[in-house]
Formats: C-alpha cells, sequence, structure tokens
C-alpha cells in the first residue's frame, strides 16, 4: 500500500509538472478546444495551470491568455460566477495593458467591462469600454471581435447612448474584415429587426445559416445559427400572416 501510494504521488507530480512546463503554443491550442465546445472544465484545467505556473505573471501572452480564459468564462461559465470571472479577466488584462502594452488585451479588458457594464448598469464602465475597445479597433485591424463589440454597445445601450446607425456601421465593418463571421451577420439581423427592415433582416438571417461552422467557434456559432433559423422562421410566418 505504502509503495501505490508513493507512485500514486510521484504520478500526480509528474504531471503536474509536465502541465507547468507546457509553453504558451500548447496552453493556446488546448484554450481554443475549450473554448469551441464551451467546456468549463477544460477551460478551469487550463487556468489552474496558468495561475500555478511561475512564468505566467511575467509573459505577456501567457498572462494575456489567462485574462481570455476568464473573459470567456465569464461569457458562457457557471451563471453564479461569471460576474466574478469577467473582474479577473479585466483584471489580468489590464495588469498585460500595463506592463506589456499586449495589444490583444484591449479587447479582453474591453469586453470583460462592457459585460460588467450591462450587468452592473454603470455609465463609468461603460466609458471605459469605450477606451479600451476603440483601442482594440486600432490596434486588431484584422479582428471583427471588436468593431462587434462597438456595435452592440450602440444597439444594446439605453437613450442617449443608443445609436443604430453606428452600430450599422460597426457590424459592417466587422464583416467587411470577415465575411465569414456569422455573428456579425446575426447582429445585423438584430439590429433591422429593431428598425423594422424585414428584406435585410431576411438577407441576413440567410447569410449566416449559409456560412460554414468554424472550428474554433463550434458551440457559438451553432446558437447563433440556431437563433438564426428561429427568427427566420417567425419572420417568414410573419410574411405569410400579411
Amino acid at each position: 500500500m505504502k509503495k501505490i501510494a508513493i507512485i500514486t504521488i510521484y504520478c500526480f507530480l509528474y504531471t503536474a509538472s509536465l502541465a507547468l512546463s507546457l509553453n504558451y503554443e500548447e496552453l493556446y491550442s488546448r484554450f481554443v478546444v475549450a473554448r469551441s465546445s464551451e467546456d468549463a472544465t477544460k477551460m478551469i484545467q487550463i487556468l489552474e495551470i496558468l495561475e500555478e505556473g511561475e512564468k505566467t505573471l511575467s509573459s505577456p501572452k501567457l498572462l494575456t491568455l489567462l485574462a481570455d480564459c476568464y473573459r470567456e468564462l465569464g461569457i458562457w461559465g457557471k451563471e453564479k460566477e461569471r460576474v466574478k470571472a469577467l473582474e479577473k479577466a479585466m483584471d489580468y488584462a489590464c495588469l498585460s495593458i500595463t506592463r506589456f502594452e499586449c495589444h490583444y488585451a484591449y479587447f479582453v479588458a474591453g469586453d470583460a467591462i462592457g459585460r460588467l457594464a450591462e450587468k452592473r448598469k454603470s455609465l463609468y464602465l461603460l466609458k471605459k469600454f469605450d477606451f479600451y475597445m476603440g483601442k482594440a479597433i486600432e490596434l486588431l485591424p484584422d479582428d471583427p471581435r471588436p468593431l462587434i463589440a462597438m456595435g452592440d454597445k450602440y444597439m444594446q445601450s439605453p437613450w442617449p447612448i443608443r445609436n443604430y446607425q453606428l452600430a450599422e456601421i460597426y457590424f459592417q465593418k466587422a464583416l467587411k474584415v470577415d465575411p465569414n463571421d456569422i455573428e456579425a451577420c446575426v447582429k445585423l439581423a438584430l439590429l433591422y429587426e429593431r428598425v423594422k427592415d424585414p428584406k435585410r433582416i431576411k438577407k441576413y438571417l440567410l447569410l449566416a445559416l449559409s456560412l460554414p461552422t468554424r472550428d474554433e467557434w463550434v458551440e457559438k456559432d451553432s446558437k447563433l445559427k440556431e437563433l438564426s433559423a428561429t427568427m427566420l422562421v417567425m419572420l417568414l410566418a410573419s410574411e405569410s400572416s400579411h
């Protein structure tokens, strides 16, 4: 029994040491898999490795990845733990910006702050969102997500911040950056639903449904396509009743 216990402890320590020695590329690959399937258990495992790693706080890539793990859990993790996860995402991303001026960290910080602003109905946080997401748009010209986030702010915010014209501009820019971005299509459909433009609602719902589900966003894209299909059925039913 004693030998078995020693072997078990040795195996555990050996496995832990291997995990802690993983480089950024390996950890990021695991992150993409966990994000795609929205697997909280896998994401938490990566998060724990990063938090225990001695090099995390001295590496811009690892520190920003840690922030991004928390951001993802703040979006689709356990409901009661989302606010805390978003707060940690914001803190680690801001630390990465302060220490390393990491470009992607501006998006992580901005997105976390924007989601916290929405939950807390905070104009102060909304102003901080503008700063960080504005910088992300400037520094990440090939990433549609900052543009979508800014468009969403103008679509979802209460008056007088709400501005459907600006929302449309940002969503269209996002789709121009990545014509295969399903989220940008759905956001445009939701926007045109608000302004009662059925022709363009149908156009972007059909486009969203025609686009391929991306390997790195399987769960997210599947939910967006499901929403698109539901909206399209409701739209067609409305058209046939008139």
